[in-house]
């Protein structure tokens, strides 16, 4: 199997890692080599399942006729489970956000998360109180975050 064509799962699990509201907090905490390896283990999973859907075309005389299409199109060897892992883990993280709603995979990362700062600030503001953070070297944070909508009589002409 050419090597290069295990960067489409590896894309197919950055995309998915990046676009999954379950995964998506927690792929924005991660280093460069953290992210790479969930990126991975998502592609690889991705692979698992097109090489059984292709493993499926290969196998049943009934849908020679794709075979022969997509041997006209690619005819590397592991190219269709590349691809269709590619297709899967570009259409996973949409299907999978129908059940998840991004309010609830927040709600669930940070009750995960052992970072006691951001679960101060997500309690600062679903309350809508101000936010003061000194740190160790004497610089100091105080934030108020508010959303304001201007209605269409307040915006300026």
């Amino acid at each position: 199997m050419p090597s290069n064509l295990l960067l489409l799962p590896l894309l197919a699990g950055y995309w998915f890692v990046h676009f999954c509201h379950y995964f998506k907090f927690r792929a924005q905490q991660l280093d460069g080599y953290r992210l790479l390896i969930h990126s991975s283990l998502a592609g690889v999973s991705f692979f698992a399942i097109a090489r059984l859907i292709t493993w499926t075309f290969w196998y049943y005389d009934s849908l020679h006729w794709v075979r022969t299409i997509w041997y006209e199109i690619a005819p590397i060897q592991f190219a269709g489970t590349a691809a269709v892992s590619l297709i899967i883990g570009l259409i996973a993280p949409f299907l999978i956000n129908v059940f998840i709603d991004r309010p609830k995979a927040k709600a669930l990362a940070l009750a995960r998360s052992t970072d006691e700062l951001a679960k101060l600030m997500d309690s600062a503001l679903n309350r809508d109180l101000p936010v003061a953070v000194t740190l160790d070297n004497r610089k100091f944070y105080v934030g108020y975050d508010r959303v304001f909508s201007r209605s269409d009589n307040d915006r300026a002409e």
